[in-house]
């Protein structure tokens, strides 16, 4: 089974800008059902009171959350054709 690319890895490869949009857009969308399903988790842990699940699900919203943060400038600098180090905040 061939390895998961990354954003930048696809964004680099990507030769046209409607096709880096795509991606990206697509890249956004999964990003936003990841977030919307992990507070949907979180609200169902609450709502039975299990503070273990509370626990786990607000780590991997952490997790989640750093590792999209950490990708969103090399997905700018990939689109916009800027080098990565122009981009960094």
């Amino acid at each position: 089974m061939p390895k998961h690319k990354s954003i930048s890895q696809r964004l680099k490869t990507a030769g046209t800008l409607e096709l880096k949009l795509k991606i990206a857009h697509d890249w956004s969308l999964n990003w936003q059902r990841e977030q919307s399903q992990l507070v949907a988790d979180l609200g169902q842990a609450i709502k039975a009171n299990k503070f273990d699940d509370l626990c786990i699900i607000a780590g991997e919203l952490k997790a989640v959350t750093e590792k999209r943060f950490t990708a969103l400038p090399k997905v700018l600098a990939a689109i916009s054709g800027a080098d990565n180090e122009s981009v960094k905040p």
